[in-house]
């Protein structure tokens, strides 16, 4: 891979690391004011940047930049932006949407819950879309879960280690 390219590679990367930083802080922000639906914008930010900063590190279609990129900001393979959780957060779908009602007892349920894992057994009758536990920030979607602050980490690193590698350019 070319120098320049490799250059406006890592200056998109970062960018897309502080978008995501930037929802991280709005979420916490947005957690501590107790808006809920505020809080889950932030949420889903942070992990449709986590997804475009993951497809700039390990595309298919791109593989020797991805690898060049990776390379260059010693990004490693179990890094959690490279998490198949990941990649189902960011690629759910209204088909996604359906199998998981198909799955519920009844159709009612709850579209936005934040409450700690260990009160949650107090409602086991109830269906949660979205689940926070504001605790140990675990996000649950569908059913499944991803661990918030490995992600946000993670997209911290990845900038801080791009910023240092820019100003060695």
């Amino acid at each position: 891979m070319e120098q320049t390219q490799l250059i406006k590679g890592v200056e998109e990367l970062r960018q897309q690391c502080r978008f995501g930083k930037l929802a991280w802080q709005g979420f916490r922000s947005s957690l501590n004011g107790m808006d809920n639906e505020k809080a889950f914008f932030y949420v889903h930010a942070l992990l449709d940047r986590a997804r475009m900063a993951a497809r700039f590190l390990w595309s298919e279609g791109a593989s020797e930049t991805s690898a060049s990129l990776r390379e260059a900001l010693k990004v490693k393979e179990d890094s959690s932006l490279n998490a198949s959780d990941l990649t189902f957060f960011a690629d759910a779908d209204e088909a996604q949407f359906v199998r998981w009602l198909s799955g519920l007892d009844h159709l009612h349920y709850v579209g936005m819950n934040i409450m700690p894992q260990g009160t949650m057994s107090d409602f086991r009758q109830d269906a949660f879309l979205r689940s926070l536990d504001p605790d140990v920030y675990r996000f649950t979607w569908y059913d499944r879960t991803i661990d918030l602050r490995k992600i946000a980490d993670a997209l911290r690193d990845v900038e801080s280690v791009a910023d240092s590698w820019l100003k060695r350019q």
